[in-house]
């Protein structure tokens, strides 16, 4: 008899223990979210902690690329500004507009010229009253003062124009960063979903262990379901 309640009791025991070997589902949808976030962190969710830390170490590189490109651009900026001021004899604090006026203009009297030319082929084309008064309101909008600028020599010129594309680069570089960062969350993203369905697949359900009490033989038998 006492023989019979241990069997029972160990019965219950092990039915209350039945276990299915089967790992917590993970959620691609969070794992997407946090690759968004931070390209790595998808993959550190699903336990791959190697692909987590080349996403993590690319987007560091990246913004830190990003960051020095518009440092590097803001020295370009001061570069080219204190060199048109030097050798251009231009007023400080002008807006950008007027420094690209200036890169494509040797002097404001070619500057000025160029207008007048825009200006009397517009009339030339157009010949009416109303086009000679837009052609003189286009040139008292646009015509610069006399001695405003004028490079003192071709070779500052030249050099002038090396700065702004200097500046230009940097922005561009700036740019190409802004988009290997969206680049890399974008692959980080669906290398999550692939990294996530793999784990989830390793962490199948593999069986079922249950134990039934033998009252015929006075023991227990054990079963063992698998699934593939």
């Amino acid at each position: 008899m006492k023989r019979q309640i241990l069997l029972i009791l160990g019965a219950i025991l092990f039915l209350s223990m039945s276990t299915a070997i089967q790992a917590k589902e993970l959620s691609i949808k969070r794992a997407v979210f946090y690759s968004a976030l931070l390209p790595g962190s998808g993959q550190l969710y699903a336990g791959n902690n190697i692909k987590a830390v080349g996403y993590m170490s690319a987007d560091l590189l990246i913004f830190f690329s990003y960051f020095q490109c518009n440092l590097n651009e803001e020295y370009a900026i001061d570069k080219y500004e204190t060199f048109a001021i030097t050798h251009a004899g231009i007023p400080e604090n002008m807006d950008d507009e007027f420094y690209k006026t200036i890169e494509h203009n040797y002097s404001v009297d070619e500057y000025n010229a160029n207008l007048r030319k825009i200006a009397r082929d517009y009339v030339i084309m157009y010949p009416d009253e109303h086009s000679q008064i837009e052609a003189e309101e286009f040139l008292e909008e646009n015509l610069k003062p006399v001695d405003l600028w004028k490079w003192d020599s071709k070779k500052s010129y030249l050099r002038y124009n090396e700065l702004r594309t200097d500046k230009q680069e940097w922005a561009l570089y700036a740019n190409f960063a802004i988009s290997a960062a969206l680049i890399n969350r974008l692959v980080s993203m669906v290398d999550a979903v692939v990294t996530v369905k793999f784990q989830n697949k390793k962490n199948r359900y593999l069986g079922n262990l249950s134990a039934i009490p033998d009252y015929k033989n006075q023991g227990m038998k054990l079963n063992y379901e698998f699934k593939f």
